[in-house]
């Protein structure tokens, strides 16, 4: 999946304004979540963290699937 973020808003005056845009790619839930709260650092907000409750083994099923194609390759 392929995730386009942008943020616009005015600077410390309103004379300025700031723009920030992020694209990434992502499949798993853990890489998109990072990606995201890297662009809302970028955007000034202040995180503790944001946590994955539930990964759904996204790591391992594309592995499989990478197995899977270089399998029906041979």
């Amino acid at each position: 999946m392929k995730f386009t973020l942008k943020a616009e808003g005015i600077g410390y005056n309103e004379a300025t304004k700031s723009t920030n845009t992020m694209e990434f790619e992502g499949e798993c839930l853990g890489d998109i979540t990072r990606d995201i709260a890297t662009f809302l650092r970028g955007a000034g907000f202040f995180l503790d963290g944001l946590e994955v409750i539930s990964e759904d083994s996204c790591e391992d099923r594309l592995m499989e699937e990478e197995n899977e194609e270089q399998n029906e390759e041979i």
